[in-house]
């Protein structure tokens, strides 16, 4: 059985992909909500 302390280290190891993976996410949504405001203003002309 795996201790706490063991747990924890593997927390902390994975907490940085979780961060980056998120940043990620981010950056590809505010494109795509970019993309979609320039389509939404060019059906509207």
């Amino acid at each position: 059985m795996l201790t706490n302390h063991h747990l924890k280290i593997k927390s902390e190891a994975f907490r940085p992909l979780a961060i980056v993976r998120i940043q990620h996410n981010q950056t590809l949504l505010e494109k795509y909500d970019r993309l979609s405001y320039q389509a939404l203003l060019r059906l509207h002309r």
